[in-house]
């Protein structure tokens, strides 16, 4: 049996070959389809093109006031995120600019609450203003009245196409933007609005207002807003057309016709109120009585016969998300449709195939651009794979979901690249801190009366425990056993001041000014409120005596070759807490074959998986079961008796462990054997 073969597939040729595939039957099935309904009857075609018109009609409106509902959205913004910019003239270029974005558009303008009013608008040159022709080669004005101030100057700076200044006019006005609708009913509803028709009271014209509010916290203090006239609705209507004896209509709710494709006027101005023909009234007798005729179903197309001749009506209402319940008519004769169809029949095969090589090469194109940044993409994702530098630039791409995975990539590198970085620095600190402990004692000399082993085990890479031992001046041995408070870099850190600290503070035979002053120093410099317990002895190597200083540290144990065994316990509070605390110091000496064991708490709160702690009764056994053996042993037999017991479980603090065994002297010096433990008084 041959073994099967997983085949690996490229993305783009495997989405335009899946493309062919799903497409070309559809493409050939509707080609079919559409060839055969073309022979149908003109009515069913009129139909489909009524119906087709009407839904172009409405993305066609919604996209004649979308870019300027975004336009004015952006003027509101732009006021309320800086509320001062259009009390400034700065701001009169921003509305140019806006106005130029559309030549529907006949003006821009902002009203504030407190009465001023900042126009950008086009100027017809037949058209007064201020009771005098504009001059001549004017296209467009800047008008400013000013807040609130009496009397109220109305001004005017007319530019020519390329901008430049013409002149000015200067008149005074009583005009209040607060009081016209467009600014009251924007400033009551706090939203978008587009005014039912009106009469433009700075510019003589009827058509609409689309305008916004500008807030300041929450407060409405102007409103943007921009012109659209009706003439320019209706110009826009007869654009497109379906057929050349087509009639189409946009109406308001109460059938008043807003524009029509024939672009007559169907409005006039009563005193200062709109007053819209109604679609009945209208000279032509043919749109009264289709109207009229109309079926109860919105959007469904219907037959009308008048003169003679049939004709296919449809009676739309734009949708909700408009906010005006405006209506679409349109009237189409039949006749306009029976010459189209031969010519589409014998065009449709070619322009089909036409279009479905653009759709391959467009999804060649498109899945290209996919998969070109996903290859980029699985390169990245090796290098991390293989924890290789990523040098490799960040990926930009059009696609949202692309960009997405690229950064959480990039995102995902960096935080493995920090991390590998975090460990190396970790590691290299704590090679350091291995480096600054003391190296062992050369067994020679009077160094040869003691059997001294230390180890050092962090909980973290780098932990706040220390041990140190050194000889000090007259034959004698400083021992050390300290722990920060804390784990981790604060730890490790405080823990390099410590010991600094405490070996620097030799001064000869004052032990206890030593301590001290080391206390001093720690709680001086000690802005993070950290301490440090601490054992610390000197040994005189020839008669085995041992001062101390426990600094609130764990007793150490003293077990005496004759079997019995000591703790020595504190002489004072761990060092960093109060500078002023003094310290005694104690003494005990030692016999030879006597072991001293200094630890950290590490070792006495390690805890098993069930959460109890290892405690000093499991210490003191481990200790009977190593005593006689040499000081190596002895740490590696209670390191080992404390691993057993927590089987696996998490580390919770620094483990530190050190053993002194004290043997006689070389030069076979005669050592009493005093074995008490005794406290002195301070000096």
């Amino acid at each position: 049996m041959n073994p099967i073969r997983r085949v690996r597939l490229q993305l783009r040729p495997f989405v335009v070959a899946l493309f062919v595939l799903l497409t070309v039957p559809i493409f050939v099935a509707i080609i079919a389809v559409v060839f055969v309904s073309n022979q149908r009857t003109a009515r069913a075609n009129a139909d489909a093109m009524i119906d087709r018109f009407h839904g172009e009609t409405i993305d066609s409106i919604e996209n004649l006031f979308g870019p300027i509902k975004s336009l004015i959205r952006s003027a509101g913004v732009v006021g309320t995120r800086e509320p001062d910019f259009y009390s400034h003239d700065r701001s009169f270029e921003y509305l140019l600019s806006l106005l130029l974005h559309d030549d529907k558009l006949v003006s821009i303008y902002v009203g504030l609450d407190n009465g001023m009013f900042r126009q950008a608008r086009r100027i017809e040159p037949a058209v007064e203003i201020q009771g005098k022709l504009p001059p001549a080669g004017v296209a467009y004005a800047y008008r400013l009245i000013p807040p609130d101030v009496s009397p109220r100057i109305d001004h005017y700076l007319f530019l020519d196409k390329e901008l430049a200044s013409l002149g000015t006019s200067e008149q005074e006005n009583s005009y209040d933007p607060r009081q016209r609708l467009w600014y009251r009913q924007t400033a009551e509803d706090r939203t978008l609005n587009l005014t039912d028709p009106v009469v433009f009271a700075t510019l003589g014209l009827i058509g609409f207002t689309i305008a916004t509010p500008i807030y300041d916290g929450g407060r409405v203090v102007g409103v943007a807003a921009a012109d659209l006239t009706l003439a320019g609705l209706s110009e826009f209507l007869s654009e497109p057309k379906i057929s050349p004896g087509t009639l189409s209509y946009i109406l308001d709710s109460q059938d008043g016709v807003l524009a029509n494709s024939e672009k007559i006027k169907t409005w006039a101005d009563k005193s200062g109120e709109v007053s819209l023909l109604h679609i009945a009234a209208l000279a032509d007798p043919l749109p009264g009585i289709a109207f009229g005729a109309r079926p109860r179903e919105d959007g469904k197309s219907y037959a009308v016969k008048y003169g003679g001749k049939e004709y296919v009506a449809n009676l739309a209402t734009l949708p909700p998300h408009f906010g005006k319940s405006w209506q679409i008519f349109t009237i189409t004769p039949l006749a306009d449709f029976s010459n189209i169809f031969e010519r589409n029949n014998r065009m449709m095969v070619f322009w089909g195939m036409v279009a479905l090589a653009a759709e391959i090469l467009i999804i060649s194109l498109m899945s290209a651009a996919i998969s070109r940044p996903l290859e980029r993409l699985a390169m990245k994702v090796t290098r991390i794979e293989e924890l290789e530098r990523n040098d490799t630039p960040p990926l930009h791409s059009a696609i949202g979901e692309i960009s997405v995975l690229s950064r959480a990539i990039d995102t995902l590198g960096a935080s493995l690249e920090a991390r590998k970085q975090r460990r190396d620095e970790m590691q290299a600190a704590a090679a350091i801190q291995n480096s600054i402990l003391p190296r062992p004692l050369a067994a020679d000399g009077a160094l040869a009366a003691v059997d001294l082993y230390a180890e050092m085990h962090p909980a973290r890479e780098i932990g706040g425990d220390f041990y140190d031992f050194y000889p000090v001046e007259g034959d004698r041995l400083a021992i050390t056993v300290a722990d920060v408070s804390g784990k981790g870099i604060p730890a490790a850190l405080f823990m390099a001041v410590s010991r600094t600290v405490l070996r620097s503070g030799e001064r000869g035979g004052d032990m206890a000014a030593d301590m001290e002053d080391a206390n001093r120093v720690l709680s001086a410099e000690n802005a993070s409120a950290m301490f440090v317990t601490a054992f610390h002895g000197i040994l005189d190597l020839a008669s085995g005596l041992l001062r101390y200083c426990n600094a609130g540290h764990n007793p150490p144990y003293l077990l005496r070759a004759s079997g019995e065994s000591e703790t020595l316990k504190a002489t004072g509070i761990p060092f960093g807490i109060d500078g002023d605390m003094p310290y005694r110091i104690a003494e005990t000496r030692l016999s030879p074959g006597d072991t001293l064991f200094l630890f950290s708490d590490g070792i006495t709160e390690a805890f098993s998986r069930e959460g109890e702690e290892f405690g000093n009764a499991r210490l003191e056994a481990a200790l009977e079961a190593a005593r006689g053996k040499n000081a190596a042993e002895l740490v590696c037999d209670v390191l080992a008796a404390t691993t057993r017991f927590a089987a696996g479980a998490e580390q919770s603090d620094d483990i530190t462990l050190l053993a002194l065994v004290y043997r006689a002297p070389e030069l076979g010096l005669s050592v009493s054997a005093d074995a008490t433990v005794r406290e002195l008084a301070p000096p």
